[in-house]
């Protein structure tokens, strides 16, 4: 069984990612979920990728990346899982806007993550 690799800025992580990590632990070995700061870098694993699909402009993005990591590293497989129906539209970016508005993001995000979003945005508008 391949080892997978799960890169994403996870910013905040949300039920969406949690969902697609738990299914890939049930296809690969052992998935590695890397918090990226720098995506101009070369990943350092000799890994299966493990990406997320939400829409067609996902797979559009992905594919572009899948390709050149394959002419950089051809050893490199990328799986592309789709999500969940209740995740369609759930981005880290709207979770940052709906918590930076005083929203309620419980439905999004894990417990300990909707209580550092609110502590980190409380009194902010």
């Amino acid at each position: 069984m391949p080892i997978a690799l799960h890169p994403g800025s996870f910013d905040p992580p949300t039920l969406g990612h949690l969902d697609l990590v738990t299914r890939g632990r049930k296809l690969f070995e052992r998935l590695h979920v890397v918090v990226a700061f720098n995506s101009r870098k070369t990943p350092l694993f000799t890994t299966v990728f493990l990406r997320g699909l939400r829409q067609v402009g996902d797979f559009e993005a992905e594919q572009s990346i899948a390709l050149m990591n394959r002419r950089l590293a051809p050893q490199i497989e990328t799986v592309y899982l789709p999500c969940r129906e209740e995740h369609l539209g759930l981005t880290s970016t709207l979770v940052r806007d709906i918590a930076r508005l005083g929203g309620d993001v419980s439905p999004f995000v894990p417990p300990p993550v909707a209580q550092a979003l609110r502590e980190r945005f409380q009194g902010k508008s």
